[in-house]
């Protein structure tokens, strides 16, 4: 799928739909890899938190195969088209620009192939909303969008959101845009992966967009 997505972020799915409408219908073009991540994910638990916790995710809860611990607020998994799986790892809270933040990558039967994948590679604060265009991982970082390209682990120069105020997710059209919800300022950025962002619309258009 030269130009498409890969792969579709898993988490907030109520958020989605709301991006959607937004953007159009971009997310059709990726239904086929949706559907398998769909059967694929729920095998996955990442145990960010003690299993006695409150938020802790309950074994009757999912068909659990695999359960993967040491993450660091594990933000979304994406999944690729040869079924590795990426976790964004914010470290401490989503809008310190720390340096802090790295993906993980690790199976979908939960082997971890390496832990903190981009640490010394590519600089992250928060990393949260992943997609996969053309062997290219891009990750929303509060203010800016940073790319590695995943087959050679090569680190891209990253892209500053200067109209944004937290970036939260990012996901692919079938020509290969990208959009990008920003939270806080309540928007969305189109960037054809040249030049500036552009947003849709005006600050304040949506509520809390988050996916």
């Amino acid at each position: 799928m030269k130009g498409g997505a890969y792969g579709t972020a898993v988490h907030n799915a109520p958020a989605l739909s709301r991006v959607a409408s937004v953007v159009g219908t971009w997310a059709t073009v990726g239904r086929s890899i949706t559907e398998a991540l769909v059967r694929l994910l729920p095998l996955l638990c990442l145990a960010a938190c003690d299993s006695s916790s409150d938020t802790a995710v309950e074994d009757d809860d999912l068909d659990v195969v695999a359960r993967v611990g040491g993450f660091e607020v594990p933000e979304s998994v994406l999944c690729d088209e040869d079924a590795t799986c990426y976790v964004s790892n914010i470290v401490g809270n989503g809008a310190d620009e720390d340096g802090d933040g790295y993906l993980s990558r690790i199976t979908p039967d939960g082997v971890v192939l390496d832990r903190r994948w981009t640490s010394g590679v590519l600089s992250l604060d928060a990393p949260k909303g992943m997609a996969i265009v053309d062997g290219v991982l891009y990750v929303v970082d509060i203010t800016r969008i940073c790319a590695l390209e995943i087959a050679t682990s090569t680190p891209r120069y990253p892209t500053a959101v200067d109209a944004a105020a937290f970036l939260n997710d990012v996901a692919a059209g079938p020509d290969g845009t990208l959009y990008l919800t920003d939270t806080a300022n309540g928007q969305v950025f189109a960037w054809d992966r040249t030049g500036e962002p552009e947003p849709l619309h005006e600050p304040g258009t949506l509520d809390a967009p988050n996916g």
